[in-house]
């Protein structure tokens, strides 16, 4: 990505912040906040569902780093719609095996 290039490459967070307002969030905008609004009515219910996201995200971010889960994607990801918890699944790269993997 170019805002990747202007950060990494050439250290300008401000010039980067704005290509990725440009490039990514204009054409990409972020709809996830609208879920838990549509599927979680009540503002109790609401809150409740964000903060088993953002604790069980959390939890399984450290989780997966402590034990080298590898390749997480949105599709190793899911939602419980009930809850709100992150859960994941497909456990193949544990123990740091994806850096063993050949990269594209």
């Amino acid at each position: 990505l170019k805002c990747q290039d202007l950060y990494f490459k050439k250290g300008n967070l401000s010039l980067a912040t704005k290509k990725f307002h440009e490039l990514i969030l204009q054409n990409y905008r972020p709809v996830m906040y609208w879920w838990f609004v549509q599927n979680f009515s009540s503002p109790h219910a609401w809150f409740e569902a964000r903060s088993n996201f953002a604790m069980s995200t959390a939890v399984w971010s450290a989780v997966g780093h402590i034990i080298g889960l590898g390749d997480r994607h949105s599709e190793n990801i899911l939602i419980d719609t009930r809850s709100g918890e992150c859960v994941h699944v497909d456990f193949d790269c544990i123990f740091d095996k994806g850096l063993l993997l050949p990269r594209p």
